[in-house]
């Protein structure tokens, strides 16, 4: 079966499942790193908030002899689950002195991501772009979440340069930082892996082998306990990399540990700390940032292939 039919089945049979209060649409959807997929989005008209649930991984298993009722059931268990408590309040979101409180940023790679940052607001920094979201609900799992737009700027009435003010601010107390030694990290992998969230639909969060093979690098040559590595993310290990452009983070970070500062950009969730070393060369740094990118992570997961430096003199981060 080709895979345009295959969508048009899976659609017909999740649409029989579900009932005729129930509507489906297919959408191309622009990712993050400009990656596309197929979405699956399901409305019910009443407001609630549902996933949209990407196929194009679904018909790779399809073609593992995974049969489409069972694809359809598994979509229909994820929308039903996605009901429960998740509102998407229109009026709140309208009312720009209600929705401000929950706008919220994070980071993109800017070069990578030109054709999504045509459509959105957003700000350059270094290599990367600050892009902004409508936080919809928190959860132990993760966060339900929208990408905000041209069009919301103009409906809330505000500039670009608001916006930044605003998310700036919310964002450090929206979605608090937190930081972990790397070793820490390895002991909580599998449970830290297991981790659901991502906006609306659950991503399989690949840390083990980027972190293991950092670490297999660094013990080669420099990694001791007396240099050691952290992870700084936020509460919900979602969009944490984020955590480096909080207001006077990085400057409070260093002070403490009393060194300036590596900030590896392992993945758009999260950042490696790492004091500076004469002993590290930073054109290396980056040869390792790129082969972990394109063996160990997935394309959307990729921030930057670059490493920044935190000095404490005059407190800015540069590449």
């Amino acid at each position: 079966m080709e895979y345009q039919e295959f969508i048009r089945g899976i659609q017909a049979a999740v649409e029989d499942r579900l009932g005729n209060d129930i509507q489906t649409k297919i959408q191309k959807i622009v990712k993050n790193n400009n990656i596309k997929l197929d979405g699956l989005i399901i409305m019910d008209g009443v407001g609630t908030a549902s996933p949209t649930i990407y196929l194009n991984e679904y018909y790779h298993q399809f073609s593992l002899e995974r049969t489409i009722e069972d694809i359809a059931e598994e979509i229909c268990d994820i929308y039903e689950k996605s009901r429960e408590g998740v509102e998407f309040d229109v009026d709140r979101f309208q009312d720009f002195e209600r929705a401000k409180k929950s706008i919220a940023f994070k980071l993109v790679n800017r070069e990578m991501n030109e054709e999504l940052l045509r459509e959105i607001p957003y700000e350059s920094i270094l290599d990367l772009a600050i892009i902004y979201y409508y936080i919809v609900e928190t959860r132990d799992f993760g966060i339900a979440s929208a990408v905000i737009g041209k069009e919301h700027l103009t409906m809330w009435d505000i500039t670009k340069e608001e916006l930044l003010m605003i998310a700036l601010e919310n964002t450090k107390s929206l979605l608090k930082p937190k930081m972990h030694h790397i070793l820490d990290v390895m002991d909580k992998m599998e449970a830290a892996s297991c981790r659901e969230g991502r906006g609306m639909v659950r991503e399989e969060f690949q840390y083990e082998e980027m972190i293991e093979e950092f670490l297999e690098d660094f013990d080669k040559k420099v990694m001791t306990v007396d240099m050691p590595m952290f992870v700084l993310t936020n509460e919900y290990w979602t969009n944490g990399a984020a955590c480096i452009f909080y207001t006077g983070l990085l400057e409070q970070i260093s002070q403490t540990l009393d060194t300036d500062l590596y900030i590896i950009p392992s993945s758009i969730h999260e950042v490696i700390l790492l004091p500076l070393n004469e002993k590290i060369d930073m054109e290396e740094l980056d040869r390792m940032i790129q082969q972990v990118n394109q063996e160990d992570l997935k394309p959307g997961e990729v921030l930057s292939h670059h490493v920044y430096m935190y000095r404490r003199t005059d407190k800015k981060l540069t590449m």
